[in-house]
């Protein structure tokens, strides 16, 4: 199996012209209970002597795994 160790974008938005062709905008209530939606992009890269030890302990079998699961997972949620 082959991580990239390049850069990795990824954008999650309402619009149906970048990204996925899905809604995936972030939601979120603040304190005063006011919604919030909102865009975001983000870039990451692996550090190529800490992969194996990223493969332990995500177990993902494909980058966009761990993307698209653990990374968007709100922290209070996992």
């Amino acid at each position: 199996m082959k991580y990239p160790t390049s850069n990795q974008r990824v954008v999650w938005t309402q619009s149906k012209d970048e990204g996925s062709a899905s809604n995936e905008e972030f939601t979120f209530n603040t304190r005063d209970q006011i919604r919030v939606d909102m865009d975001a992009s983000l870039n990451y890269s692996l550090d190529p002597s800490k992969v194996p030890a990223f493969y332990v302990q995500y177990r993902a079998d494909r980058i966009s795994t761990f993307t698209h699961g653990f990374l968007r997972t709100p922290r209070g949620t996992r």
